[in-house]
Parts: C-alpha cells; sequence; structure tokens
C-alpha cells in the first residue's frame, strides 16, 4: 500500500502470516521468536500494549495472531496477560 501508515497491515489479511513493523515478518513460531530478538522495545511495546487500543479492542497483536493463526492459545493468553503497569515484571 502506497502511502500507508507503517502500521497498516500489521495483521495480514491471510490470518497465517504475521508482519512486524520492521522489515521482519514470522510465517510461524520459530520464526516469529526469531524475529523478536532483533526487534527493538518499541516494536514489542506497539504490538504488545498499543495493540490493545487497535481492532481488534482489548487484544494485542502478538496474542491475537498466535491463538487465531497458530492456534498458540496458551502462549497467546501469557503474552495478553502481560502488563507494564499493574505487573511490570513476570512471576
Amino acid at each position: 500500500m502506497a502511502g500507508a501508515h507503517p502500521w497498516a497491515g500489521a495483521l495480514s489479511d491471510a490470518v497465517d502470516q504475521f508482519h512486524i513493523a520492521t522489515p521482519h515478518e514470522a510465517w510461524d513460531l520459530q520464526e516469529f521468536l526469531d524475529a523478536l530478538k532483533k526487534i527493538s522495545i518499541h516494536s514489542l511495546y506497539h504490538h504488545i500494549f498499543e495493540g490493545r487500543i487497535r481492532p481488534p479492542l482489548g487484544i494485542n497483536d502478538f496474542s491475537n495472531w498466535l491463538e487465531n493463526g497458530l492456534g498458540e492459545t496458551r502462549l497467546a493468553k501469557a503474552i495478553h496477560s502481560m502488563d507494564p503497569i499493574l505487573r511490570p515484571w513476570m512471576d
């Protein structure tokens, strides 16, 4: 999409692919984990926390893709439970 906002298409039309707003993309869990090692903290924040205020409301980009694209329900719920204010570190 020419001239589109850089975040446009963060979730691909095909649920089985996830585009991170960087040169990185993931088609499966291993590629996702590899991409996480390369992206900035700003990208993580954008997809995990700011993603909750974009449609679908209340779910972050990563959890949405992990659950609906890969069927990784437990991992999706664990990431969704992250809260930088009430729980700044994980147990």
